[in-house]
This record gives C-alpha cells, sequence and structure tokens, in this order.
C-alpha cells in the first residue's frame, strides 16, 4: 500500500488518479510507480520524503522501483510569498485557512474589491512579516484605528485615492514603514497616526488635508 500525505495546495497524480491528503493506492510487489506532483495556484513544490528520507523529484517527477513493501510518501507544497488576490469583504482570513497559506511566508499582498475591518484584522494578525501592501485598487475611504499599529514589518503600504481619512493609531510604531501612497485626498489624520514612524521621510499628503 502507498499512502499519501500531502502538506499545503497541491496533489499527487499516479496513472491517471488524483490523490490528495491520506489518499492510499495499492501497488504489486516488484512493480514500479509512476508519482506527479502537482501545485495549486500560487503554490510550489517544497519536498518529497519517501519513509522519511528526502528524495530528488525531476521535472515533477518520481519513480518508485521494485516497490517490495508498504511505502509513506510526505509531500509538502509551500505557501506563497507574494498573494494577489480578488476580495468581496471579510473573507481574507478563510481564504488563507482553505487555502493553507502560511502567514508568516507572506512578504507582499496586493488586494482589490471590497476590504472590511475583518480583513484588516487578518492582515495585522495573521500576515505577521508583511513588508508590502497594495490595497490602491479597493473601496475604502480610511483606515481604521490601529489598524498597523507596531506592525514594524511593514515598509511600504498604497492606499486608493478615494481615502479621505486616517484614524488614530493607524500607523503607530510601524518602525520600518518608508512610503505611504495616495494620499493626496486625505483630509483627516487621526491621533499620533503615524507617532514612531521614524523611517518615513516624506508625508505625502496633498492640499485637502484639514485636520491634523
Amino acid at each position: 500500500i502507498l499512502t499519501i500525505h500531502i502538506t499545503g495546495d497541491g496533489q499527487v497524480q499516479y496513472q491517471g488518479a488524483t490523490l490528495t491528503d491520506g489518499g492510499q493506492v495499492r501497488i504489486t510487489n516488484g512493480e514500479n510507480a509512476l508519482l506527479s506532483f502537482v501545485s495549486n495556484g500560487d503554490f510550489s513544490l517544497d519536498s518529497v520524503l519517501v519513509d522519511g528520507a528526502q528524495v530528488t523529484i525531476t521535472n515533477g517527477i518520481y519513480q518508485i522501483t521494485n516497490m517490495q513493501a508498504d511505502m509513506v510518501v510526505d509531500v509538502t507544497f509551500s505557501s506563497p510569498t507574494n498573494l494577489i488576490l480578488h476580495l468581496n469583504g471579510g473573507e481574507l482570513y478563510t481564504i488563507l485557512q482553505e487555502r493553507q497559506i502560511v502567514g508568516a511566508n507572506v512578504r507582499s499582498l496586493t488586494v482589490s474589491g471590497r476590504l472590511t475591518v475583518t480583513d484588516f484584522t487578518a492582515i495585522k494578525s495573521v500576515l505577521t512579516n508583511l513588508q508590502s501592501l497594495d490595497i490602491s485598487q479597493t473601496n475604502i475611504t480610511e483606515l481604521p484605528s490601529n489598524v498597523f499599529e507596531y506592525k514594524q514589518s511593514l515598509r511600504e503600504v498604497h492606499l486608493p485615492l478615494t481615502t479621505t481619512r486616517i484614524q488614530e493609531r493607524a500607523f503607530e510604531g510601524c518602525y520600518s514603514l518608508t512610503t505611504v501612497t495616495g494620499c493626496d485626498n486625505i483630509q483627516e489624520l487621526g491621533y499620533v497616526c503615524f507617532s514612531g514612524c521614524n523611517s518615513l521621510r516624506v508625508l505625502p499628503f496633498g492640499d485637502k488635508l484639514k485636520k491634523l
């Protein structure tokens, strides 16, 4: 019996059949088995272990030769470091869970569509090493309070031109932040919203700013 264990988003194919996590096939003793590894979406094949030993994969294929006993194949598909998503609002956390995306691996996120407070919470708490965030194609008109507070990995944020308000403490303690764009129509900055942003040298606000 050949048993397949899969971590991440992908499948193993054997003789035209698709095997998912926990899948099994019966192979006659002495036969060969040709396995193909197929990643989904932005995932990529990271490693394959056969009975605990790492094996070399060539062009996404591994051949088991002269199988004599039960065997376990552990396959790991690594999650992407750069994500591009279209959201309808409130679903970011669910997408990350369903696609088994490791939040700590994501360095860059580009989002279009609709963002809600729930999505911002996921960005702050799950994408712990996020460096670049592009939400310039979303519907937001303001950044919520404390939305990126002390998110020290964050380096750049691209806002939509519909943004008119950045609420209090939104970027407080973002020591690595160097770039914020899309601020042409900002009218109001909340209390200490950029406090501690020592790497932010230029405040890119237009002449519509009315309240600090």
